[in-house]
C-alpha cells in the first residue's frame, strides 16, 4: 500500500498536515440553499474538503419500512451533486461525499470527486469497494463496526483492484462515541499493520478528542458540522456549529504545528536569552592564535559554544579575529 498520496493539492501520509474534512452529512435538511451554506461555513473555517453523503432509500431498504422511511428523508438529489462541486470550486474548498451505491459512485465520477470516502456501514461491502477501487482515485474508509479481519479484506479488495491510495479511519459507529470509546491507541495499530495514512472520524462531543487523535498522528480529521445543533434530523445534535468549526480546524493546526520535530536542542531564544553559559574571549583573540584558559572565559547567555567544551578547545587555533566579550563558534575554530 502506498504510505502517501495527494488528494487535490493536498499531500496525505501520516508525517503530513492533517486533512480535514468538514462532514455536512445529512444536515442540509434536503435544501439546496441550506447545502450551499454549509460548503460557505467550511470553507470560511478552512477545512479542506466539504462532505456529504449519496445514498439511495430505494438500493439500501425495502419500501415500506421504517429504515426506509427515515433514509429516503434525509436522501442527497444526485442532480445537486454537479451543483454543489461547482459551489465548492468556487469557494476554493474539495468537495467529497460517501457513496453508498455504484450508481453513487458514477455519480461522483461524473464531477471529478477528488477522492472516494467508504462509511463505515459500507466497509465490508466489498464489492463496492472494488468498484470504488478500480476508478484510481484515492480512497478513505472508516472503519465503524469493524474487526482487524474486516479492515483486511477492505484493503486487500482495494489492492486487488489496483488502487494503493487507501487511508482508513479509526471510528465508532455511535452517535455521539463517549471519549473513553476512542481508543486512540487503534491509530497506532492501523499504521503499522497497514502502513497506510491514518486518522479519526469523530463522532465524540466538542473537539478534544479529535485534537488527541492528531497529537497521536492522525493525517486525516473527519467531524460533523451543522448550521443549527437543534435542528430536527439524525445528525445535527452532535455535531459542530460555524463558530465551533471554526475553532475546531484552528485548534487542529495549531495541535499539528505544536508536534514538531525529532530533534532536542535549544531554541534560538533559550540561546539568546536562557539561563546556560558559554564560551566568550576575555580579550582581544588574533587570527592563528591559540584558545588558552587566559584568553577563553565563561558568561551567560551561551549564543555560541557551550562552557562544557572549553578545555576541548583549548590549543586550536583562532580563525578569524574575536572581540573581547565576543561568543566562540565552531567557525571560529582550526584544530
Amino acid at each position: 500500500m502506498s504510505n502517501n498520496f495527494k488528494i487535490g493539492n493536498h499531500i496525505v501520509s501520516n508525517n503530513s498536515k492533517p486533512f480535514v474534512i468538514a462532514e455536512a452529512g445529512s444536515n442540509f435538511n434536503q435544501s439546496l440553499e441550506v447545502a450551499y451554506k454549509l460548503i460557505d461555513v467550511a470553507a470560511e473555517a478552512n477545512a479542506d474538503a466539504v462532505k456529504f453523503q449519496l445514498f439511495s432509500a430505494e438500493t439500501l431498504y425495502p419500501k415500506g419500512t421504517k429504515e426506509y422511511e427515515s433514509v429516503k428523508a434525509v436522501e442527497l438529489n444526485p442532480d445537486w451533486v454537479g451543483l454543489l462541486n461547482k459551489h465548492a470550486i468556487e469557494r476554493n474548498i474539495l468537495f467529497m461525499a460517501s457513496a453508498f451505491d455504484h450508481n453513487a459512485v458514477d455519480t461522483l465520477e461524473d464531477v471529478g470527486v477528488c477522492a472516494h470516502k467508504v462509511a463505515s456501514s459500507e466497509a465490508t461491502n466489498l464489492s463496492l469497494i472494488s468498484y470504488i477501487a478500480s476508478k484510481k482515485r484515492p480512497i478513505i474508509i472508516s472503519t465503524g463496526m469493524c474487526d482487524i479481519v474486516d479492515i483486511t479484506e477492505a484493503i486487500r479488495t482495494s489492492r486487488e483492484g489496483g488502487n494503493q491510495n487507501v487511508a482508513l479511519l479509526q471510528c465508532y459507529a455511535m452517535y455521539p462515541l463517549p471519549s473513553e470509546c476512542a481508543n486512540l491507541k487503534v491509530i497506532d495499530l492501523l499504521q503499522k499493520l497497514y502502513e497506510v495514512p491514518t486518522g479519526f472520524s469523530d463522532h465524540t462531543l466538542g473537539i478534544n478528542t479529535a485534537l488527541a487523535a492528531v497529537a497521536r498522528g492522525a493525517s486525516i480529521i473527519e467531524k460533523h458540522f451543522t448550521l443549527d445543533r437543534n435542528s430536527e434530523g439524525p445528525d445535527h445534535f452532535y455535531a459542530l456549529e460555524p463558530s465551533e468549526l471554526n475553532q475546531f480546524v484552528s485548534s487542529i493546526h495549531d495541535v499539528y504545528t505544536s508536534i514538531g520535530k525529532t530533534c532536542k536542542e535549544l531554541l534560538p531564544e533559550e540561546r539568546q536569552y536562557g539561563r546556560r553559559e558559554g564560551i566568550y574571549a576575555a580579550k582581544n583573540i588574533k587570527k592563528g592564535e591559540k584558545f588558552t584558559s587566559g584568553n577563553l572565559c565563561i558568561k551567560r547567555p551561551a549564543l555560541g559554544l557551550r562552557s562544557r567544551y572549553i578545555g576541548a578547545i583549548q590549543g586550536a587555533c583562532a580563525k578569524v579575529n574575536i572581540a573581547t566579550d565576543n561568543p566562540i563558534s565552531w567557525d571560529h575554530i582550526e584544530f
